[in-house]
């Protein structure tokens, strides 16, 4: 059986695993496509690429980028962008800088909580371009403040939760139009992690081209509401914009995180059978071929 997983995070961002240990690890579970789209960086691509030729494995190069609405964090897929493009990598380049800011805002907010943590703690465990939540969250469990991750959200980091910050970034219709520009094919990432669904309708007119179906955090009952917008369509153009879906492999997990261990939906190729909409029929063409 063959698999596709087009939404891998590398130690670009927030993964566990290289570019090249995350390719490998694919191989070793007969993964034939694979897309890397770390948060906010394309850094990992070019490794990817190579990697990618010479096990045998179709790479897309992709990235995750952070946007907002009302505060809402709100992530956005970029699929077969050129990764070289000047303009996406000074949006990139922008938005991480505002994630170092946000890290030493939330670090300032922990040690006003009694947290002995310093900024240096945390750069043991990311690159500092590509500093996130779960970096911080790594390093309380490494410091004996929390058990795991997941109780460090819980306590301190969650949207709810005392040392929250919210992400300075652009709204969705810049970052739909920045991969666009870049020759990409923008994607809703895990819609239904958004706590307001209405959220979802806002990106669609924001002119994303897809919406990430088959999510780690989604539901039985939030991929059937998911199939529906797309098999349905809103407002006429939905239906034509949006009609392929993105599936994971239901044992390929590059980001370990106790979420993933307990939750995972996924799907083979013979349920979905098609993955994300690409306007290059030559891409299609060569994402089927490798499908088989």
């Amino acid at each position: 059986m063959k698999w596709v997983d087009l939404h891998i995070h590398t130690t670009f961002s927030d993964g566990t695993l290289s570019p090249t240990q995350s390719l490998i690890r694919a191989k070793e579970h007969n993964i034939v496509v694979a897309a890397i789209a770390d948060h906010d960086s394309v850094d990992g691509v070019e490794e990817a690429l190579k990697t990618g030729k010479e096990l045998g494995i179709k790479v897309i190069p992709a990235v995750e980028v952070s946007a907002s609405i009302d505060r809402q964090s709100i992530h956005i897929l970029g699929y077969n962008i050129n990764f070289k493009d000047s303009s996406i990598n000074d949006l990139l380049h922008e938005i991480r800088k505002s994630r170092i800011e946000r890290a030493k805002r939330i670090i300032e907010k922990l040690n006003e909580h009694g947290v002995n943590i310093k900024f240096e703690d945390v750069l043991k465990y990311a690159k500092p371009h590509v500093l996130g939540r779960p970096h911080i969250a790594e390093t309380l469990v490494e410091l004996g403040v929390v058990k795991e991750r997941l109780e460090a959200f819980k306590i301190y980091l969650g949207e709810d939760r005392p040392c929250f910050v919210p992400k300075i970034v652009p709204e969705p219709r810049v970052i739909v139009q920045a991969i666009k520009d870049a020759g990409g094919v923008p994607v809703l990432a895990h819609p239904c992690k958004l706590d307001d669904k209405n959220l979802i309708y806002q990106v669609i007119n924001a002119k994303v081209e897809g919406l990430e179906v088959w999510h780690p955090f989604h539901t039985e009952e939030d991929i059937k509401f998911l199939k529906e917008l797309l098999e349905k369509g809103i407002k006429g153009y939905l239906a034509e914009l949006l009609g392929r879906e993105i599936i994971r492999h239901p044992k390929f997990k590059p980001i370990v995180s106790d979420i993933e261990e307990k939750a995972t939906n996924a799907r083979t190729l013979e349920d979905a059978q098609v993955i994300v909409k690409m306007r290059e029929k030559e891409l299609i063409d060569k994402l089927l071929t490798a499908l088989g």
